[in-house]
């Protein structure tokens, strides 16, 4: 009955889909647990396989959200490149006074911009629509590029396609296809101003692909686990898709632990601290398998109420010099001075022993500091 959540809530971000995929796992153990203790063998044959159609159910529902939300974000991605590229430029006059200056840049990028949004609409009508086609081509045909060459042979299919009457509904991939080759045209027009902006919006060299094990697709190397780019592997999708014997983890929660660590040692200048290294998977295990979800003074499990902090205030944060313990006393600890005149001595020989279990159990990333370049380093060099 929890299921009913998914048509409730539009998930838009990677922690709402890892709470769908953890109730989904959850839900998948629960049933079979239950399906293994009361059933006999043949009605629990058939029971698995009814969970198991209901799990691709409700997979391929999450999944189609999933795309939904992916096509939105490239979307929005492609419109930023035009937008960013038609902003007035800023110049200074003798006085130091801010002018807004719209350069032929500015207007050419500005003009390709109000094209594409003519293009994404999809309110116009036939006559609208065959209207703006003619008027990309007539553009169109000033440029002598290749790409140029393919964006008209698009305009062209899909003119002919207008002029029989073809349900527009079934021109999705034309279009698509169109709008990102007018993409590309401008990308080409506008390529002196996106040399330094490739890997900003999105126009990485994807040249490098691999095949992927399991779907058989071929992919860029950026869709691979970056452990396993070197040699052929399954594909992110892939791996993320497989059975697991738990629920996979939300790491909402940890995330914003590490956003807090960052800002604290951002705060007392210590850019060089293993907070800047380490993910969110790393506070995950450092959370759970060394402080047990709980805080170290008053046993508290509640996340929301828990925060990562340092164990010495003189010193850097690191796995091994930190405490997990609730805002409240995170707040009282850092004014402390003298921490060994101030907790008892059962509770500090109690902090010492798990951060001596962080360093032991996080000893491979110790030798990550030395790779860290902090702005004294570059000082010195």
């Amino acid at each position: 009955m929890d299921f009913v959540m998914l048509n409730r809530r539009s998930p838009r971000t990677r922690s709402d889909f890892e709470s769908l995929y953890n109730l989904l796992d959850r839900w998948r153990i629960l049933e079979i647990e239950r399906a293994n203790s009361t059933l006999v063998e043949s009605s629990r044959i058939a029971a698995c396989g009814l969970i198991l159609s209901k799990e691709i159910e409700l997979l391929r529902a999450i999944d189609s959200k999933k795309t939904a939300v992916w096509l939105k974000c490239k979307e929005q991605k492609r419109r930023k490149l035009l937008d960013e590229l038609s902003r007035p430029v800023v110049w200074q006059d003798s006085r130091g006074q801010s002018i807004l200056v719209d350069t032929l840049r500015v207007q050419r990028a500005r003009q390709h911009r109000n094209m594409y949004t003519s293009l994404a609409n999809e309110n116009l009508s036939v006559s609208e629509r065959i209207d703006l086609l003619r008027d990309l081509k007539r553009v169109t045909s000033l440029h002598i590029c290749n790409q140029s060459h393919e964006l008209v042979y698009l305009i062209n299919q899909e003119l002919d396609l207008l002029a029989c009457r073809v349900d527009t509904s079934r021109l999705n991939w034309l279009r698509n296809r169109l709008k990102l080759s007018f993409l590309k045209l401008a990308r080409n027009a506008l390529q002196d101003d996106l040399e330094e902006d490739m890997n900003r919006f999105g126009w990485a060299d994807t040249s490098i692909t691999r095949l992927c094990r399991t779907c058989d697709r071929l992919l860029s190397l950026e869709k691979f686990p970056r452990e396993q780019r070197l040699r052929s592997s399954s594909c992110i999708y892939c791996t993320s898709m497989r059975t697991r014997r738990g629920p996979r983890v939300v790491y909402e929660l940890y995330e914003r632990m590490l956003r807090e660590i960052r800002r604290f040692e951002a705060k007392m200048g210590c850019y060089s601290s293993l907070a800047f290294v380490v993910g969110a998977k790393v506070v995950c295990r450092l959370v759970n398998e060394v402080w047990h979800g709980r805080s170290g003074i008053s046993e508290c499990d509640d996340l929301d109420q828990l925060m990562l902090t340092r164990f010495r205030s003189e010193l850097e944060w690191a796995p091994w010099n930190s405490l997990l313990l609730t805002k409240n006393e995170a707040a009282i600890h850092h004014n402390i001075t003298d921490i060994e005149d101030f907790y008892d001595l059962i509770l500090l020989q109690k902090f010492w022993t798990k951060n001596l279990q962080a360093k032991i159990y996080f000893e491979s990333i110790s030798q990550t500091r030395r790779n860290i370049v902090t702005p004294s380093s570059m000082e010195d060099q």
